[in-house]
């Protein structure tokens, strides 16, 4: 039950208001927050005072915790009169200072989303954002900017509400690794699944915001190019890779936990990301790359002969670690995507899908944000690329394709036909559709192979032209039938996949 005091007629914003020592349920006192669990329930805890004592130890949000204790109260004066909020403090509290066991990262992460986020709580979180959010983030002229630097106020509202959420969970998240030592700078994997619960059908937050983030990085990138690659020559991230850094670590970690309802959001990720990458390019180096030659030591062995040598090695350290990256990468996918594969729908898709390197483009086009690239997803092996293949099909069957995760597991009958279609009809009916239209001018940068082909017009033409023969674990009895599509759908559900690259 929401309390009735904030009415339309004398609302108070959150950034506005003013609370009176009795309207206080947290408090803070240097980096701890306290919530007297004690006074609030009527009920004793214990003699021990650290059990309503909530560590913030990390930086980032010790500067900022006046801003999320005025959040929390807020949050517990206006929207929450049943005080469930405190009582999934508490729960979550004697979770943390059990001494008798240890809870894992992943135990703890599956603990806030059982029991902190709950129906409820994720209710009020969203009227609390629809009552305070004041910015308006549409742009008058959306011809001038580039569809990932482009926010309406629905993702206002979503990145809004993930903020709320952050505030509301950073006392028992900080708290929890403090207790465990632990130095996590980057709490991407704490946050991530707030995005699920927020984002409504047709909308992927994280991916609008990867998109915004390798935009900005990529600009930074064409600017600063000799600084990057001098970092690339010593062993220093791309800057592909280290646009993932930035999101997890920076936007993610870092700033959406700031946002306040009074200021616009988009500037402020422009500004801190801006100054980020500036300062990540004042760095100098030490050691300089070195001219290597072909005049031998001692041992008989040039510069180039030891350079040579040291090949292998780095393969084979390549390799291992590729090796590991992928394991993680998958795992994080499922866990995210909240997708189990039975061992028995696996061996049927490995029995019976004939992998085609048409099909295995797409699924490296879609999953190459994950792997920062294509290094790894070109190591995978056959139950790995199943694995992300059925994930992907199951995604793109939830948001409501229906030709194109059968032709991604299907069998090609017959050849490959990637003859560019003519129809002039049909050409000039996809290069006038606004969909296609962003994608030249948004995402064309970002796809490999795109130097003097049209990939869009490329990858329709070589579905329509080609027949495609079911695979389907969910349908087994037309194994083998072929799959009639129709083009129009086929053509808005190619546009649609290519968005999301």
């Amino acid at each position: 039950m929401i309390k009735p005091k904030n009415t339309k007629d004398n609302f108070i914003y959150v950034d506005d208001w003013i609370p009176k020592s009795e309207d206080y349920t947290v408090y803070f006192d240097n980096k701890l927050i306290v919530i007297p669990f004690d006074k609030i329930f009527n009920q004793n805890f214990g003699n021990d005072n650290t059990f309503c004592s909530f560590v913030i130890n990390r930086t980032i949000y010790s500067n900022n915790i006046e801003k999320v204790c005025k959040y929390i109260n807020y949050f517990c004066h206006f929207y929450d009169e049943e005080k469930e909020l405190v009582m999934n403090y508490v729960k979550l509290k004697f979770i943390i200072d059990d001494k008798k066991r240890k809870v894992k990262k992943n135990a703890f992460i599956k603990a806030i989303y059982d029991l902190f986020f709950t129906d409820s709580i994720i209710e009020k979180i969203d009227k609390m954002v629809e009552d305070n959010f004041r910015v308006n983030l549409k742009k008058e002229d959306v011809k001038k900017y580039d569809e990932a630097m482009e926010f309406t106020n629905e993702h206002g509202k979503i990145l809004f509400k993930i903020s709320v959420a952050t505030n509301l969970l950073i006392p028992v998240l900080n708290h929890y690794l403090y207790s465990r030592n632990s130095d996590e700078k980057i709490l991407y994997d704490y946050y991530v699944h707030l995005f699920d619960i927020f984002d409504p059908e047709g909308v992927d937050m994280i991916n609008k915001l990867s998109n915004y983030t390798l935009y900005r990085v990529t600009k930074n990138y064409e600017g600063n190019k000799r600084s990057w690659e001098q970092r690339d020559m010593l062993g220093d991230k791309s800057y592909l890779a280290y646009a993932d850094i930035v999101l997890q670590k920076i936007v993610v970690t870092d700033v959406i936990p700031k946002f306040t309802f009074n200021l616009n959001i988009v500037s402020l990720l422009t500004v801190v990301l801006e100054n980020n990458l500036n300062f990540y390019n004042r760095g100098e180096y030490k050691y300089l790359p070195v001219v290597l030659n072909d005049k031998k030591d001692v041992e008989g062995l040039s510069d180039l002969d030891k350079f040579e040598m040291s090949f292998n090695k780095i393969d084979e350290s390549i390799s291992i670690l590729s090796d590991c990256n992928i394991e993680r990468v998958i795992k994080k996918i499922e866990i995210k995507n909240r997708i189990e594969i039975s061992e028995e729908e696996l061996k049927f898709y490995e029995k019976h899908h004939v992998i085609g390197k048409f099909q295995v483009t797409l699924v490296k086009y879609y999953y190459a944000k994950y792997f920062n690239g294509y290094r790894d997803l070109n190591m995978l092996k056959v139950d790995q690329y199943m694995k992300l293949l059925i994930i992907l099909k199951r995604r793109l069957q939830a948001q409501g394709y229906i030709y194109l995760p059968q032709i991604l597991t299907g069998n090609i009958e017959g050849k490959l036909n990637t003859r560019t279609i003519q129809n002039r009809k049909f050409i000039d009916k996809i290069q006038t559709s606004v969909l296609y239209n962003q994608l030249i001018d948004t995402k064309f940068s970002y796809l490999i192979d795109l130097k003097n082909n049209n990939i869009i017009l490329n990858t329709l033409s070589t579905i329509l032209n080609t027949s495609f023969s079911i695979v389907e674990y969910n349908n087994q009895e037309k194994l083998g039938e072929r799959i009639d599509v129709i083009a129009d759908i086929v053509s808005e559900e190619v546009l649609e996949f290519l968005n999301q690259i």
